[in-house]
């Protein structure tokens, strides 16, 4: 049996009463990131069905951060989890389906987009009595993908 201290369960409360929005977070560390608003877009799925994706990034003059994704609300990372993305020079966002990350480059960022989505394909079947093979159904499932981001520069 697994015990759960009282703390745990105050800090999981509060994370469940955060209010909904942006994901805004204060100053960062030492990664040199561009200040401005930034348009980050990516099309995740397969040659059948796709799924578009599009983000506001705004980085403040202190590196502070906010992302308004069109996944869902992003979720506010913990302060190891903003260290350790500062470390690595990226940033994360976790928003509904979606995770996204984004590094800093000289004069802007590059990122990636990892998101689960229902894709459509082609799978072999038996073929109906008197039709020769092969023979083709349309079926789904769920998958994950990782796509970069197609990035532009906000006025």
């Amino acid at each position: 049996m697994r015990r759960v201290h009282g703390g745990s369960l105050l800090v999981g409360a509060l994370w469940a009463c955060s209010p909904p929005g942006p994901y805004v977070e204060g100053p960062q560390g030492a990664v040199d990131w561009t200040p401005g608003r930034y348009s980050l877009e990516a099309t995740v799925g397969n040659e059948l069905t796709s799924q578009d994706f599009s983000a506001d990034l705004t980085i403040g003059p202190s590196n502070e951060m906010s992302l308004n994704a069109s996944s869902g609300i992003c979720q506010i990372q913990s302060p190891s989890d903003v260290a350790r993305d500062m470390e690595r020079g990226q940033r994360s966002f976790e928003c509904g389906d979606a995770a996204w990350t984004v590094m800093a480059i000289p004069g802007g960022v590059r990122g990636t987009i990892r998101a689960s989505v229902l894709v459509e394909y082609r799978a072999e079947t038996a073929c109906p009595i008197g039709r020769q093979g092969p023979c083709y159904i349309m079926r789904t499932e769920r998958v994950t993908r990782t796509e970069p981001l197609r990035v532009q520069i906000l006025p």
